[in-house]
């Protein structure tokens, strides 16, 4: 594809540890999918209820094709924090946006945002969407970049499965 396609994932904020906080709102997207609908290919994945102009954007797959549809996208822009995550260890431009953004963030979300540059964790959607245009303006080339950060994420992290196997060795 020539077009650049992104990926929304919205999430309830229906759980116990997500009360008080906020996401993206449906006011946001709904401007954004306007300024952009011409320019990319947009899906949404989501939790809640849409309304019905949005209905259309709705992906309807599998929960085990999900990961290759963020692998495959140009940007995944979310306020999961579980699906930034997953987005940014498959190389893919990732931007989170939500009320969890901050000093106080979860230090994996610093340590892949800050340190490795995989997540662009925004405490504003106005910056977020700012942000959105200009990689989906430039999607090839954050794509590679992306893909050389998270080689290079993968190639200083240890081997989980590995080092615990061997400490269960050496413990004998």
């Amino acid at each position: 594809l020539t077009k650049p396609w992104i990926i929304f994932r919205l999430v309830g904020w229906f759980a116990a540890h997500d009360v008080g906080h906020k996401g993206i709102t449906t006011m946001a997207l709904s401007s954004f999918i306007r300024k952009f609908e011409n320019e990319a290919e947009i899906l949404i994945s989501s939790e809640r209820v849409l309304p019905l102009e949005l209905e259309k954007y709705k992906i309807n797959i599998s929960p085990s094709e999900f990961h290759s549809y963020l692998e495959s996208a140009s940007l995944v822009l979310t306020d999961s924090q579980t699906t930034s995550t997953e987005a940014s260890l498959l190389g893919t431009p990732v931007i989170r946006t939500n009320s969890f953004v901050g000093k106080n963030d979860l230090s994996n979300f610093h340590l892949l945002g800050d340190k490795y540059g995989l997540i662009y964790n925004m405490d504003s959607q106005e910056k977020a969407f700012k942000l959105a245009s200009i990689i989906l303006k430039n999607h090839k080339d954050y794509k590679i970049k992306h893909q050389s950060r998270r080689n290079f994420f993968i190639k200083n992290s240890i081997d989980v499965t590995n080092f615990a196997v061997n400490a269960i060795i050496s413990a004998h």
